[in-house]
Order: C-alpha cells, then sequence, then structure tokens
C-alpha cells in the first residue's frame, strides 16, 4: 500500500518506589492505532488509568469559539497477565499508568 507508514512514539517510566508505570504515547496519525506492551515487573493492577488528549487534526487548538476542541478525556484500558492493549485515537497523546497490584 505506499501509502505512509503508520507509527506511534512512545516512552515509559516507573516510579522510585516501583510500585507505579507510566507509558506516555503519541499517535500523529490521522487513523487509530492499536497499542499493545507486555509488562514486566508486576503484577500490575488489573486496570490502567487513560488519559487521552485527541482532536480533529494536529493543527487543532483551543479559541474562543471552540474551547474544548482539545481536552483530556479520562476513561480505562485492560491488563489481562502481562499484557496491556490499548486503541490510540488519531492524532492524540495518551498517558497509561499502572499501579503495583
Amino acid at each position: 500500500a505506499g501509502g505512509r507508514k503508520v507509527f506511534v512514539d512512545w516512552m515509559a517510566a516507573v516510579s522510585d518506589d516501583g510500585r507505579t508505570l507510566v507509558i506516555r504515547t503519541e499517535n500523529p496519525n490521522a487513523a487509530p492505532v492499536a497499542f499493545k506492551a507486555t509488562l514486566s515487573g508486576g503484577p500490575w493492577g488489573a486496570r490502567a488509568a487513560v488519559r487521552t488528549l485527541a482532536a480533529s487534526s494536529l493543527d487543532a487548538v483551543n479559541d474562543y469559539d471552540t474551547p474544548t476542541a482539545v481536552a483530556p478525556a479520562n476513561s480505562t484500558a485492560a491488563v489481562v497477565g502481562s499484557a496491556l492493549a490499548a486503541t490510540l485515537p488519531p492524532f492524540s497523546f495518551v498517558t497509561l499508568t499502572l499501579a503495583k497490584a
């Protein structure tokens, strides 16, 4: 399919006490992306807290006419064993936070 390749940027960090894992992702694509991670250092809780910033384009901004064009939304994602899966919306920055079980 000679189009643009789909990719995401991500980074992960563990708290100093090892009880919290934070994964930050960026999806600059115009389509959703399935994000999957194999977790180590657990056991982790059964749900990850998810905070999503997404908009209709990478150029979206908040202004007087559209003050919530880019606004955070909270949700959760399931953790099954050592597997975490989430769908990253188009043009999004998503933070997934996990706590030790």
